[in-house]
């Protein structure tokens, strides 16, 4: 990579990882709140849970229309701002209901398809792999932090100083968004030309099953969510110890990770699904001990990052220049739908029918994504590798 190609993606990495660490880090503990805030209920706690995936699936084309018309840098430093103030309104809230306006607030600064196009940008075709793989890595490692961090901080400050520290992380975003991002080429003349791509992108068959499976993927983890803290209680482990099951869990996770990346670079994606469906299984129904409970969530942990890396990956690899931005505005759109149906969804089947039924309900979804994955594996019509 040149050293401007470093400075781009280093310092968007750095500034997507802020963004989603302050996200993430109320993931593993928003539902032991459930009964300290007024209206509280599952299917509101997975609706706070998953609300900010659908204004980001709502806006992520939106927002990446306006950084073709009027830049990048601009349309990110507003889904910063959109983003902190949705993470006050959060910290100040005092019942449920206030808790999702904050969380959907947050969701409004959909960045995610304007930063993948900034490093598109500036990035040449033959490194451009290269460089969504390492934003995609730096998300799975704020994941890994904040599956630590969360439990530990709410622990200490509770759930308004996790909104308060999201906050102050979107802010330290904010600095290096004007200090250290490059600015983008002027593409405002190629605007037509740019948007062709959404059409094409809807149209082609291996991204579609890349985006239907980026929006599984997020169903996924954001209704298991709901699950984990029930599975760690259920085992007795108190709530002080949930940040040493999820270091156990995640570092074990790190080298399956790392072997399922390659392996779906060469075979595809299937072996990483039955394994985040299996770890499914065995967390619900035969994790008899703490200690099989930690090797199912390394599992799933391992399964999820290698695939989250992936799939922009792959995206970014078979879409041509022209269309890239209407491949990653439909491929966002999906992985934050993702999010708002397993957070909604999943509350809703929870409090309605119980958590052997979500896990069935998850199953049956990561079953139909193996099936897609197979039949369309290599069928783009834009692929020029072999892969």
């Amino acid at each position: 990579m040149t050293a401007l190609e470093k400075r781009t993606v280093g310092s968007l990495a750095l500034l997507y990882s802020f963004r989603m660490l302050g996200l993430f880090m109320v993931l593993p503990v928003l539902a032991l709140y459930q009964d300290q805030y007024q209206g509280g209920s599952v299917a509101i706690v997975g609706l706070a849970l998953g609300i900010y995936g659908l204004t980001q699936a709502s806006l992520q084309i939106p927002f990446g229309w306006a950084s073709d018309r009027w830049g990048r840098k601009p349309m990110i430093t507003l889904g910063l701002v959109l983003f902190i103030a949705g993470s006050l309104v959060a910290a100040l809230s005092q019942s449920w209901l206030m808790i999702v306006l904050g969380r959907a607030l947050q969701g409004a600064g959909a960045i995610a398809a304007v930063v993948l196009a900034l490093a598109s940008d500036i990035t040449s075709n033959s490194r451009r792999t290269l460089a969504m793989a390492m934003i995609g890595a730096s998300i799975g490692l704020a994941f890994i932090v904040a599956l630590v961090l969360g439990p530990v901080l709410g622990q200490r400050w509770g759930l308004q100083g996790l909104f308060y520290i999201s906050a102050g992380l979107a802010a330290l975003a904010l600095v290096i968004v004007w200090w250290w991002v490059p600015s983008a080429p002027d593409f405002s003349e190629q605007s037509a030309s740019r948007s062709t791509g959404f059409g094409e992108a809807l149209r082609d068959p291996e991204l579609l099953q890349l985006s239907f499976g980026v929006l599984v993927l997020h169903a996924v983890m954001t209704a298991a969510f709901l699950l984990i803290p029930r599975w760690l209680l259920g085992h007795g482990v108190p709530v002080s110890e949930f940040w040493q099951v999820y270091l156990l869990a995640v570092l074990g996770s790190i080298p399956l990770a790392g072997l399922l990346m390659r392996w779906c670079e060469r075979q595809g994606v299937v072996t990483a699904i039955f394994l985040l469906m299996l770890s499914l299984v065995l967390a619900q129904g035969f994790a008899q001990t703490w200690l099989a409970l930690i090797v199912a969530l390394g599992l799933f942990f391992g399964a999820f990052m290698a695939l989250e890396a992936f799939l922009p990956s792959r995206v970014s690899r078979i879409a041509p220049p022209h269309a890239k931005g209407g491949a990653l505005g439909v491929y966002s759109t999906c992985q934050f739908g993702g999010a708002f149906i397993g957070g909604a969804g999943g509350g809703a089947l929870m409090q309605g029918f119980g958590a052997v039924f979500v896990v069935t309900t998850l199953s049956a979804l990561l079953l139909l994504w193996a099936v897609l994955a197979w039949r369309l594996r290599g069928t783009s019509t834009w692929a020029t590798d072999a892969a």
